[in-house]
C-alpha cells in the first residue's frame, strides 16, 4: 500500500520533464513496493503526454523548410501511408504500396 501512495504522489508532486523515470524510480522500489509497481507510471506518462499534446492543433501546423509537418514519419502512427495522416494532412499521404 505504500507504494500505491508514493505513485499516486507522483502525479501531484511532479511534471513530466527529463528525469520523470529517475524521479519513479527513486520514489517507488525497495520492499515496500514491486517492480511492476515502479515500471507502470513510465510509459502511462508517457502516453499521457503525448495524448494531450494531440490536443493542441496549432502544433500540426509546425512544418520543415519543405512544408512538411514535423510529425509525419515520426512515429508508426504519423507514417505517411497512416490514416491519421490521410486525415490530419492529405496533401502529405502517400499510399500504402501493394502487398
Amino acid at each position: 500500500m505504500q507504494a500505491a501512495w508514493r505513485i499516486a504522489g507522483l502525479g501531484q508532486a511532479e511534471r513530466l520533464v527529463r528525469g520523470w523515470s529517475a524521479r519513479v524510480k527513486e520514489r517507488v522500489r525497495g520492499p515496500s513496493s514491486c517492480t511492476h509497481l515502479m515500471e507502470m507510471p513510465i510509459p502511462a506518462a508517457t502516453t499521457a503526454r503525448q495524448g494531450i499534446r494531440g490536443l493542441h492543433p496549432e502544433r500540426r501546423r509546425v512544418v520543415d523548410a519543405q512544408g512538411v509537418p514535423l510529425q509525419i514519419d515520426s512515429c508508426y502512427a504519423y507514417a505517411r501511408e497512416r490514416e491519421v495522416v490521410l486525415q490530419l494532412w492529405p496533401a502529405h499521404h502517400r499510399p500504402s504500396p501493394p502487398a
